[in-house]
């Protein structure tokens, strides 16, 4: 695995598991360890949510961003009911493709049309993180 300084991009390439192709100054992931392989799976499994500890221009860990902490009423409501999510710190919600920053810690959601919606919570130095809303209608059928 090779990973860019600056932007911690990362390519593999089976044949060459412990080299730099390019023969630039990226840093380089010996895979053909066992400590190699572990290091190389936890960065694909949190890219691009992490920062690098590089000593001596090697890689030896990751720091892993938390998880934003939410709180929320219930995920499943009625059409024009209202939920609430709680929030840590300030963040931008994602609702329907639209971004909203909350300073106050408190997202209010209510929808007029059954469906299954998503909120996604982002913040820097944070992973993003996914709240799914369902929207059901509660009539009566005759």
């Amino acid at each position: 695995m090779i990973i860019d300084k600056l932007t911690k991009a990362f390519e593999t390439r089976s044949d060459k598991p412990n080299e730099n192709w390019y023969n630039d100054d990226r840093l380089v992931i010996d895979e053909t360890t066992v400590e190699g392989r572990a290091l190389a799976e936890k960065i694909i499994n949190n890219y691009p949510y992490l920062d690098l500890i590089v000593e001596n221009n090697e890689v030896t860990n990751i720091v892993v961003y938390p998880q934003i902490n939410y709180t929320v009423d219930k995920t499943q409501v009625t059409i024009d009911e209202i939920i609430t999510i709680t929030v840590e710190h300030e963040v931008i919600a994602v609702i329907e493709d639209t971004e909203y920053t909350v300073t106050d810690s408190v997202i209010e959601f209510s929808h007029y049309k059954e469906g299954t919606y998503n909120i996604t919570l982002k913040a820097d130095g944070y992973k993003p993180t996914t709240i799914t809303i369902e929207v059901i209608n509660n009539e009566a059928t005759v």
